[in-house]
């Protein structure tokens, strides 16, 4: 495809577009999927759209350290576990310290009040609204993939597991005797 150009509208001047992808090499390390995954948005939205992507890959600690600062990249292939409650809130409140992106919404803050009620009924309203909300919005791209690892002991029979977040089941089980 041809190169996107930004036109800066007070000059007029055209400049090509290029994006800084910052990402953890040790989450997206060389033969990971996720490195694959980066390697394939950058070919596609070069191919497509001419939008060269510059990737960022660092260790541990000067990734969180870049990542707070919010300067020198553009995207962060960031990894969120959002534990057995889902609770996103940390990455989508305003003002909040896991929310890199900056990203507010006074709608979806009085959404996440809500959301710490006592009251299930209030709380059940609240989450279809967030879901509502960033359905609508978009505040993130979520990029995902189960990976589902489990560990047992021979004594156990007829076990069934299914990933953790999504449709959560241990089928029926038993433990043999010794």
């Amino acid at each position: 495809g041809e190169d996107l150009k930004w036109v800066d509208p007070a000059s007029g001047k055209e400049t090509k577009v290029e994006l800084t992808m910052l990402y953890g090499s040790d989450y997206a390390s060389v033969f990971s999927p996720e490195k694959k995954a980066l390697d394939d948005i950058k070919i596609l939205l070069m191919k497509k759209y001419g939008i060269e992507i510059i990737l960022d890959g660092v260790d541990r600690l000067s990734f969180a350290k870049k990542l707070k600062s919010r300067s020198g990249w553009d995207m962060a292939l960031v990894k969120f576990d959002f534990g057995w409650s889902g609770n996103v809130a940390p990455i989508l409140r305003s003002n909040s310290r896991y929310n890199y992106s900056s990203y507010s919404s006074p709608i979806l803050d009085r959404y996440f009040v809500d959301f710490t009620s006592s009251d299930y009924r209030k709380r059940n309203e609240a989450i279809k609204q967030i879901h509502r909300h960033c359905h609508e919005n978009l505040p993130y791209l979520f990029l995902w993939h189960i990976k589902p690892e489990v560990f047992y002991r021979k004594i156990l029979k007829n076990i069934s597991i299914t990933p953790q977040y999504f449709f959560t089941t241990i089928g029926k089980w038993e433990i043999k005797g010794r």
